[in-house]
């Protein structure tokens, strides 16, 4: 019966392993090699799948609007961040943190597609 091997210490892999370029490593290594990473949302360690974004970590379930909960961690969502790094979708982020219109306080924001607004006076 064929037994996996750490490509860091070389003993035998038993539960949870994990793959890097130079091969498979056991989960005290991993741990030791990267640290222990913890989730921007939960506090708590990310093992296995993770999402990395914001200079920070997530669970992919952990990855949601901060104001409406809707699932980031999906491609076509876009998201932006504040400066404590938490997430929010752009509508959210735009309806937050935009400059308002002095006329009819709504947020002064980009239309799709675009990166900038005009702001007349």
């Amino acid at each position: 019966k064929y037994r996996k091997r750490c490509g860091t210490c070389d003993d035998f892999i038993t539960g949870v392993y994990y793959t890097q370029d130079t091969g498979l490593i056991c989960a005290n290594c991993y741990k030791e090699k990267v640290g222990s990473l913890q989730c921007n949302v939960c506090d708590k360690c990310v093992t296995g799948e993770i999402i990395r974004a914001v200079n920070t970590v997530f669970h992919p379930e952990c990855f949601k609007c901060f104001a409406c909960n809707v699932d980031l961690s999906k491609n076509d969502v876009p998201f932006k961040a504040d400066k404590e790094k938490r997430v929010y979708c752009l509508k959210d982020y735009q309806e937050r943190y935009s400059t308002r219109c002095c006329a009819c306080n709504e947020p002064i924001a980009p239309t799709p597609g675009c990166t900038s607004v005009e702001r007349l006076r």
